[in-house]
């Protein structure tokens, strides 16, 4: 077999994937297999069990969108859309998906693909990530930040900025991978991460992508998010580099070029270089445009009289002056955060008058540092 080959990887990992999901899931005892044999440029993957089989009549409409297969022991037989979304996947990639099967003798899924070998040099020019993403984010400044990142790294993304509107737009599409806010208007990421993964260990869902925690809070360890059903963790603001590491994790040739910059250290204090340089200096212009508009909201429900309200809104500006690459701004928000949840009723005080006294001057400096 040649090294490489010039094919969606990722969708070959999905068709893949839901195919041994479904042979675990219907295989009692036995083995299941997994075969590649090569004829040219046409590849032919085989899928073989030894689970409950399928029915002639069953294989007519196995392919079809919501079919579930009937009889099937003490399993659910899940939404029935896996199926025909590998098939369909397929013949978009110019293949085809098919099955052998006997009630009672197992299943063998044949999925055929035509690919051309390339060279190692020509993969890293052809192998730009393409991935569908769910992110769910309720903070307008993160979504244009991660959006646009994520884009100009050739992903597809749609958002959500609830748990019901993720939950809707899970149940509609196929995601390669979710990447799921902790603080949302209606439930929390893990709230919305257990029920993904409840459905889906109940047979409900064919299909379950990695669920990464997107968040702010730097206090809990990754291995606490592993704990509570994530998947791993990409922290706020997102860079490159921690997205090119989180999703290496799951698509293991993702290649990105990553930017190394020496900072100046006096400016990296009060900006986010990398992010700047990321985005680019119009991008984080327009950024700023909507955080000069939505900051005097937050400045409106800071107050050393209500520390859990102050707490959540802290967050909030923490998030967003992170997002538009103000470091010193995204500091101060965080010493508040942590002030208003310790109840410390003077220090809130203190950095509320702060953060009231500096944020446009901060934003001013920024705005002249990119018009430079």
């Amino acid at each position: 077999m040649p090294n490489w080959l010039n094919l969606d990887r990722v969708r070959l990992s999905q068709i893949l994937w839901n195919l041994i999901s479904n042979a675990v899931k219907f295989t009692d005892q036995g083995n299941i297999i997994l075969k590649i044999m090569r004829n040219q440029d046409c590849y032919h993957f085989i899928v073989k069990d030894t689970g409950m089989g399928i029915s002639p009549e069953e294989q007519k409409h196995i392919f079809e969108m919501y079919y579930q297969v009937k009889e099937s022991r003490q399993q659910s037989a899940g939404s029935g859309i896996g199926l025909a979304i590998s098939k369909n996947l397929a013949q978009l990639m110019e293949g085809d998906l098919t099955v052998e099967s006997e009630r009672g003798k197992g299943a063998t899924f044949h999925l055929t693909l035509h690919a051309q070998e390339i060279s190692e040099q020509e993969s890293v020019k052809k192998n730009i990530p393409f991935l569908n993403i769910l992110l769910v984010e309720d903070v307008d400044l993160n979504i244009m930040v991660a959006k646009t990142i994520l884009e100009k790294l050739g992903h597809h993304v749609d958002v959500a900025t609830n748990g019901k509107q993720a939950i809707t737009l899970f149940e509609k599409n196929v995601y390669d991978i979710l990447l799921l806010d902790i603080k949302l208007p209606d439930m929390s990421g893990f709230e919305i991460a257990q029920y993904l993964r409840e459905n889906y260990e109940n047979g409900i869902y064919d299909f379950l992508p990695p669920m990464i925690a997107f968040t702010a809070n730097v206090m809990q360890s990754e291995q606490e998010y592993l704990e509570m059903g994530m998947d791993g963790v990409l922290r706020k603001p997102i860079s490159i580099k921690d997205l090119h590491h989180c999703l290496q994790q799951f698509f293991a040739d993702e290649s990105e070029s990553i930017i190394e910059m020496n900072d100046d250290n006096e400016l990296s204090e009060q900006f986010d270089l990398a992010l700047i340089e990321t985005l680019g200096k119009s991008q984080i212009l327009e950024n700023l445009s909507l955080f000069k508009q939505t900051m005097p909201n937050y400045l409106a429900q800071l107050s050393k009289d209500n520390m859990k309200e102050t707490e959540d809104t802290a967050h909030k500006i923490k998030g967003a002056a992170a997002s538009v690459g103000l470091n010193h701004l995204r500091q101060l928000a965080d010493t508040l955060e942590s002030a208003a949840k310790n109840s410390d009723v003077f220090n809130c005080g203190e950095l509320i008058d702060e953060i009231g006294n500096l944020w446009l001057e901060d934003v001013e400096d920024l705005l002249k540092f990119c018009k430079f």
